[in-house]
């Protein structure tokens, strides 16, 4: 039917008396006026505005089982809301179970485009309360026992893309963090907690570095960074931990546990590294190895590499020591060595030496300033029950003086080097006898060429042999180093042909 109406006429309809009327026309602009009689609970519908109009507080109510279509082909909806009332509030029914707000980009296959969302919170003011945000969630009610998630949940279940990756949510920021995730003080629940899929082989997280110019970092940041200025309250805290729990690793496995793996390039000047403990107060490495078959530290070099697996800095501290403290200082204080051949410090090496290596299995080389007493290299044996040196095997050579200040006993003798003197008519050059040596084959082309005595100290013997010619004998300083009693400055005694002759150093002055 059809209803026609002159401007300022009105229609009255009447269930009870003073209720629902609907009026045409009232006004200018106003197409229809829906009023209880009073001035507050009026809806109005403005054509010219395209305004649907509350006066008063309203429910829009649709029925069971119906729904409510708005189809545009501009904004769907625009809503103006005063600055401290809610523009939309979505009340679910008691116990639902299904979304209050539901925006669905299936059904007519939302594409998007570059920086925009089916759901689009844009704001260009700044916020000027801290806790503000352009999206909150709030939940205070207690979730069920391993809930996923109680405030907010991506469920992302699109094909993967593995040359160029996508990611699920993505968090850009220009000038502020990207994240921020505050968990309550004095709760035992982690702030983070990322579960890996079964049989996963990518990371669980990635902090990339190298995209765009690259990563720069500053002095004292890392591409992670973990910061704690409070003290641990317990023993076993730490500012990372990383716990492998009870699985087997897989034979031959490099770091299971921990890796770092460095590709740079270093210029050979640089003294860069791939790891660094800096500790001001604290011990900066401690490997506790439950395993009584493994090592806690193994070292392995590059093949044909030519520096030191293992390099000690003292020098750039530098470092002092103090009464029983070494640079490398091994202790076992407290556990009996249960193997004859353990020890505390074992070099062991299949390689064939280079010919008149000096030291390929250790070598201790003092090059400071040196000091009278100072020993290079000290053992000090419980008591005279054990033995601190032992050589089992090889040659024992000393180059240098040798002082035993004990006994000395020799179950196979003392063999001393035979050293060859070719006597010389002034004594010197390959006539002299150098300190420390002891049997002495002379040669010599004239009888009256000498041979040269080393310098006294008192105990020394040596022995001489002279061959066919025979030649003679000077002390080191004939004038103040008697032989026999004689003191000048040609004083020398004839050694015969093919004779020995032992000279024994009774003083500092006298043979």
């Amino acid at each position: 039917f059809k209803i026609t109406f002159d401007a300022g006429d009105t229609l009255a309809i009447d269930a009870v008396t003073a209720e629902d009327n609907v009026t045409f026309g009232k006004a200018v602009s106003t197409d229809v006026i829906l009023s209880d009689g009073s001035d507050t609970a009026v809806v109005l519908w403005d054509s010219s505005e395209g305004e649907l109009v509350f006066a008063d507080a309203a429910e829009l109510v649709i029925g069971a089982g119906q729904d409510l279509v708005i189809t545009s082909d501009g904004t769907l909806v625009n809503m103006t809301m005063p600055a401290t009332t809610s523009g939309v509030v979505l009340v679910p029914y008691a116990a639902a179970t299904v979304a209050a707000l539901h925006i669905d980009g299936a059904t007519n296959d939302w594409d998007g485009a570059d920086n925009v969302g089916m759901l689009h919170l844009s704001n260009n003011a700044a916020l000027i309360h801290a806790g503000s945000s352009l999206l909150y969630v709030d939940s205070s009610a207690a979730p069920i026992n391993s809930a996923a998630a109680t405030c907010a949940t991506f469920a992302d279940t699109g094909t993967n893309v593995v040359t160029d990756p996508a990611y699920a949510v993505a968090i850009e920021s220009t000038a502020n963090h990207g994240l921020n995730i505050v968990t309550a003080a004095g709760t035992d629940i982690a702030n983070l907690v990322l579960s890996g899929a079964a049989a996963q082989t990518g990371a669980l997280i990635e902090v990339v570095g190298d995209t765009g110019a690259g990563w720069d970092g500053q002095s004292g940041m890392g591409c992670v960074y973990i910061s704690h200025k409070s003290a641990l309250a317990h023993a076993l805290a730490s500012a990372l931990l990383i716990d492998i729990g009870t699985g087997t690793a897989i034979d031959a496995a490099l770091g299971y546990a921990l890796r770092i793996d460095d590709d740079s390039v270093v210029a050979a000047a640089n003294n860069s590294y791939a790891a660094v403990i800096d500790s001001v107060a604290n011990h900066g490495l401690q490997i506790i190895t439950q395993s009584t078959t493994k090592a806690g530290l193994t070292m392995t070099g590059k093949a044909n590499a030519t520096v030191s697996n293992v390099v000690i800095d003292g020098s750039s501290g530098p470092f002092i020591g103090a009464e029983d403290v070494g640079m490398l200082h091994l202790t076992n204080a407290t556990t009996e060595l249960a193997h004859v051949d353990a020890s505390l410090l074992r070099v062991e090496s299949s390689m064939r030496p280079k010919a008149s290596a000096m030291g390929y299995l250790a070598r201790f080389e003092g090059e400071g300033t040196a000091r009278a007493g100072a020993a290079a290299v000290a053992i000090t044996a419980k008591d005279s029950t054990e033995v601190g040196l032992n050589i089992t095997a090889g040659q024992f050579v000393v180059a240098g003086t040798s002082t035993m200040t004990g006994a000395v006993t020799c179950a196979a003798g003392v063999q001393s080097a035979a050293v060859a003197r070719a006597a010389t008519l002034a004594g010197d050059g390959t006539g002299v006898i150098g300190d420390g040596e002891s049997w002495i084959t002379a040669t010599a082309s004239d009888a009256d060429a000498i041979i040269t005595l080393p310098t006294p100290t008192p105990g020394n013997i040596v022995y001489i042999f002279t061959d066919a010619t025979g030649c003679e004998l000077r002390s080191s300083a004939p004038a103040t180093v008697a032989i026999n009693g004689g003191a000048a400055a040609s004083a020398e005694a004839a050694l015969g042909a093919s004779t020995l002759n032992r000279a024994f150093c009774t003083s500092a002055t006298t043979w």
